[in-house]
């Protein structure tokens, strides 16, 4: 459940990743997600929509990171390739 939207204010590799993802895409919304778990979790979908995908990394923003949607899901360390998941599952 998201709790909030993001306003670019995440540091790390996560806020890396975020940022490469919403430069390339701007008219996305980003949302953090709560969590019990430690760990930190977004999701981001194109606006107007209700498919999401979500990123999930370390409780401090750093890798590895778990890319997914509802269909799959990928674990990637570089920041780079985690944007690079999240593009291609959106435009799935």
């Amino acid at each position: 459940m998201e709790t909030e939207f993001w306003t670019g204010d995440v540091d790390g590799p996560v806020g890396e990743v975020l940022r490469l993802v919403s430069t390339q895409v701007p008219e996305l919304v980003i949302g953090r997600l709560s969590s019990s778990s430690g760990r930190a979790g977004f999701s981001i979908r194109l606006e107007g929509s209700l498919e999401a995908v979500e990123i999930e990394c370390r409780a401090a923003g750093e890798s590895p990171f778990v890319v997914s949607d509802e269909y799959s899901w990928v674990q990637v360390d570089d920041p780079a390739a985690a944007a690079g998941a999240v593009l291609g599952l959106l435009r799935a």
